[in-house]
């Protein structure tokens, strides 16, 4: 994994061994489950991390054409 910084953001990047897309896909989708499971009573606001991933999953046709980028 590398994380690079730019003047006006920054990009991590992960080397996958099967299709990165459907890697990405999955991932969000498991991380999204487990924030959902967050109870707020314990002072976390889940949605908050949970709307910042939704933002970033493209739709998968999209996301194909992306990684051919």
């Amino acid at each position: 994994m590398a994380v690079k910084f730019r003047k006006d953001g920054y990009v991590i990047e992960i080397k996958t061994v099967t299709n990165p897309v459907e890697d990405w896909l999955v991932l969000v989708d498991e991380i999204l489950t487990l924030i959902s499971l967050v109870d707020e009573r314990c002072g976390h606001h889940p949605w908050k991390a949970a709307g910042f991933l939704r933002e970033m999953m493209p739709e998968y046709d999209d996301a194909k054409v992306l990684a051919q980028h």
